[in-house]
């Protein structure tokens, strides 16, 4: 096949390229050619049934990439009859190949079973770690979950927490909430320390994220856990819990530790934030009572410290006084004058 260079190939030229040698049997120049008649590029008509007869034909040459789109084929009903059974088969052929988003997509097939797909957690896990492990997001969101529950595999959160970390540094906004809430809870075999202040932050880049998105449940949801640990002080410090702002933020008047974006979120959300301010009240102010004692405390032991000082000043002084003065004679030893 010709060479075509990378930026251009979905490019009108390409597809007569394309054309030429998949009349001649070119597997890749097959599935390039199915994947422009599929998502109409290069000028050409949309035509999900060419471009199904196409993939099968890679696919038959054992093309993976030809057979995961051919699984999706298959998966959605598109240029063909929905056959999930036969959408597996595909992504199996393609998976036993590496192919990272085969093993991701026959994961999301085996997690959910149905339509003649038996479910299998376990298989599921071991493509989703697979497909992890090359980089895939998804993936990486999906044992990493599975780690956190105990779902198809050895419940491990510090595991499930070195996944979320790798789906969040790819932006995953999923994995922030995830990671949010294990960070804020920590676990009870201190396998994952409480990490409260990050943790709410996470949270709160989620939120923020999810309501750009219009993913309204879920900024719900990340609200929700923020509004739980409002009692918490790293997390009442760390966002408004009313809306996950950062940014920006005003101090609560009362506690003097809680941040708002405003004052509708702190009206709003007072109900919530109020046992938090009063325990965070409290406390300061038992602290600065301790904090007043041992001043005071260390004051006192100053005091005595110096007049101790002061004391031992005096004595060396009266006993070089009387060194000076040489020792008074003995009325024994006095000369009778003559």
């Amino acid at each position: 096949m010709a060479s075509i260079d990378a930026s251009n190939w979905r490019s009108p030229a390409a597809v007569r390229v394309y054309r030429l040698a998949a009349k001649q049997g070119h597997a890749d120049a097959q599935h390039n050619l199915a994947v422009c008649l599929r998502n109409g590029y290069g000028g050409v008509v949309r035509d999900p049934v060419e471009a199904m007869r196409l993939f099968r034909l890679a696919a038959e040459q054992g093309f993976a990439d030809s057979q995961n789109n051919l699984g999706n084929c298959f998966n959605a009903g598109e240029g063909v009859a929905r056959d999930k059974v036969e959408a597996v088969r595909m992504y199996r052929l393609a998976a036993a190949q590496g192919h990272m988003e085969a093993q991701f997509n026959l994961a999301v097939c085996l997690t959910f079973g149905g339509e003649g797909v038996a479910k299998d957690l376990v298989e599921a896990m071991r493509f989703y770690r697979l497909a992890a492990d090359q980089g895939h997001v998804g993936a990486q969101h999906g044992i990493a979950n599975g780690l956190r529950f105990g779902d198809g595999v050895l419940r491990d959160p510090a595991e499930a927490v070195l996944y979320f970390r790798m789906a969040v540094a790819q932006g995953d906004v999923r994995a922030k909430l995830s990671l949010g809430e294990i960070l804020i809870e920590g676990t009870g075999d201190g396998s994952v320390p409480r990490k409260q202040k990050e943790g709410a932050r996470l949270i709160a880049v989620a939120a923020q994220q999810f309501d750009t998105c219009a993913a309204h449940e879920n900024r719900n949801d990340a609200l929700a856990i923020l509004a739980a640990h409002a009692h918490e002080r790293d997390v009442a410090k760390a966002c408004c819990i009313g809306c996950g702002k950062t940014k920006s933020l005003k101090v609560c008047s009362k506690c003097r530790v809680a941040k708002f974006c405003g004052a509708e979120c702190m009206k709003r959300m007072w109900p919530v934030h109020k046992p938090g301010c009063l325990r965070f009240a409290s406390e300061d102010a038992a602290n600065n009572a301790s904090e007043e004692e041992e001043e005071e405390e260390e004051r006192a032991r100053s005091r005595v410290h110096q007049m101790i000082g002061e004391s031992v000043v005096a004595g060396s002084s009266a006993r070089a006084t009387s060194a000076s003065t040489g020792p008074s004679p003995s009325p024994g030893h006095q000369r009778t004058p003559v």
